[in-house]
């Protein structure tokens, strides 16, 4: 498959220069479009293209493979595929002081 095939549904592929660096502000722009994201890292990677994501601080250098930004994108993806990981994370982190260890002994000797 020639290269223009297979990128032919890559979103904002307009952006992707030959040898070139690229900084989206977030990596939740690609909304719920997870392959499309897929697509578009492959594609700068092929093009030798280096990839920023401001937001996140995620950073896709095409000559290198980084294990703890790939385990980062999945994290992420997740949350772009179920924004309501988020919002439980969100949520602990508001009520954290609540939702403590202490808390679950009482609610066992309540009993």
């Amino acid at each position: 498959m020639k290269n223009q095939e297979r990128y032919s549904t890559v979103p904002h592929i307009d952006l992707i220069e030959k040898d070139g660096d690229i900084t989206i502000p977030s990596i939740f722009m690609f909304g719920k479009d997870t392959g499309g994201l897929f697509l578009f890292i492959d594609c700068c990677r092929e093009m030798n293209c280096t990839l920023h994501f401001k937001n996140e601080g995620l950073h896709f250098n095409p000559t290198e493979y980084d294990s703890d930004t790939n385990m980062r994108l999945t994290c992420y993806m997740g949350i772009m595929a179920r924004p309501k990981l988020a919002e439980d994370y969100i949520r602990y982190l508001v009520h954290q002081n609540e939702m403590v260890w202490e808390n679950v002994k009482q609610q066992e000797e309540q009993k």
